[in-house]
């Protein structure tokens, strides 16, 4: 693993909050990133329908075709925006 990955993955795995791994034979669930371990290379996660627990090594996450997600502040004062597709 180079150290250009493992930056770029613990970048992606402290803003996230969800992570899901890539497999074209198989549908994976989704997993709640709890804590980064970057020291380590490594993000522990809990399976969103499953509740396991995994521990997610820096070298397996694919960065081109895995995917991270986090979420972000609404609009409090424009609700019904959202409703718009806004």
């Amino acid at each position: 693993m180079s150290k250009e990955h493992s930056a770029n993955v613990a970048a992606l795995a402290e803003n996230a909050t969800i992570y899901i791994q890539y497999d074209k034979d198989e549908d994976l669930e989704g997993m709640r990133i709890i804590a980064c371990m970057s020291e380590e290379d490594y993000f522990l996660a809990e399976g969103e329908e499953s509740g396991e627990q995994y521990q997610v090594d820096y070298d397996d996450v694919d960065l081109e075709n895995d995917t991270f997600y986090r979420l972000q502040k609404m609009d409090n004062q424009s609700p019904l925006l959202y409703n718009q597709g806004y």
